[in-house]
């Protein structure tokens, strides 16, 4: 069973690579929610280990295949580090639009006030966890706001050439937006069990 089990896994990562290139950073959240969790499981060092390498090798691989297939040669200033860093201000306004559903639209403004209040709901989130949860609850939590930046962050590096297409691809976080659901959820059943 474990092994048909790994073989679907591997199966569905290379279809989810296919479809999103944000696929590539699942080794890195299974790892990481394995270090949160590995005193709860059964699994052994080595089959961990087996099981990231194995998911490198499929990431490396997509790599080789994208760039004999794909032209890659773009302008720093379209895709790399300085997009990215220009795109910086989506984690936070994409938080807001969330919370706040005003003025919505399919292209990110990147507004000093989107911005700041976005970042106010982010800071607000991240203390609050840190200071009511306990432990288990905590890094759960804290997880999900880790996941929620990490597949956000592939589409920051990439910025259209042209003024008439947005700058980021809004629509590669509403994935990672359901975990503000699961974060909620918990703040909310925690106040309701004080409160009854």
């Amino acid at each position: 069973n474990n092994l048909i089990f790994l073989i679907l896994n591997f199966i569905f990562f290379v279809l989810s690579l296919l479809s999103k290139e944000t696929a590539l950073l699942f080794p890195l959240i299974y790892f990481t929610y394995y270090l949160i969790n590995y005193k709860n499981t059964n699994i052994k060092k080595y089959q961990i280990f087996f099981y990231f390498l194995i998911m490198i090798v499929v990431d490396i691989f997509y790599f080789y295949i994208r760039s004999t297939i794909i032209d890659s040669s773009q302008n720093e200033e379209v895709f790399g580090i300085l997009p990215f860093f220009s795109n910086l201000p989506f984690y936070t306004e994409i938080i807001f639009k969330f919370i706040l559903p005003m003025k919505l639209s399919v292209m990110p403004f990147y507004t000093f006030y989107m911005y700041f209040v976005g970042l106010f709901f982010f800071i607000f989130i991240f203390i609050w966890v840190i200071r009511y949860t306990n432990k288990q609850k905590m890094f759960f939590l804290l997880f999900l706001l880790f996941t929620f930046l990490v597949l956000c962050t592939p589409g920051m590096f990439w910025k259209r050439s042209s003024e008439y297409f947005y700058n980021y691809l809004e629509h590669r976080a509403y994935l990672p937006l359901i975990n503000f659901y699961f974060i909620f959820i918990i703040m909310a059943n925690q106040y309701k069990s004080k409160i009854l």
